[in-house]
């Protein structure tokens, strides 16, 4: 499986399958084929968070402000041209570039810090889940 992309071309490729294909290429110390990006991150935090509103654990709420929050960032990813940089690449640097970019948009200082928790909370399921070998914005502090 050296390339998703050239198996199934203008595809949704679920980012359970990117996980799979990672792990099997670092297990085969292979170079990885295709770059886990923020995007695919978010995409799968928030399949493992619908799957927990499946199951009752979590309000619709929650997955309403998700929702919103990854929209965010998406939006924040496509007009800095960063849909297909690493979810490592999301890092303090990255972030500040973001907060400014929601401030230009006139966003509260309480709603920024809940999407800075969004972004921290993605990094730490893929960091558990061994996709990302480190959280680039763990230490960031939120809050004010």
């Amino acid at each position: 499986m050296s390339n998703l992309e050239e198996q199934s071309p203008n595809e949704f490729i679920h980012p359970k399958k990117i996980i799979e294909v990672h792990k099997q290429d670092k297990a085969q110390n292979r170079t990885l084929s295709k770059v886990f990006t923020m995007s695919d991150a978010i995409r799968f935090y928030n399949g493992l968070r619908f799957e927990l509103a499946k199951s009752d654990n979590l309000s619709d709420e929650t997955i309403e402000g998700d929702a919103k929050y990854s929209k965010n960032v998406l939006k924040f990813l496509k007009a800095t041209n960063r849909m297909s940089k690493p979810a490592t690449g999301f890092d303090q640097v990255v972030m500040d570039e973001f907060v400014h970019w929601m401030n230009v948009r006139k966003m509260t200082p309480y709603y920024i810090n809940r999407h800075i928790m969004y972004i921290k909370a993605v990094h730490k399921q893929a960091y558990k889940r061994d996709v990302i070998k480190y959280k680039p914005v763990l230490f960031i502090v939120t809050g004010k």
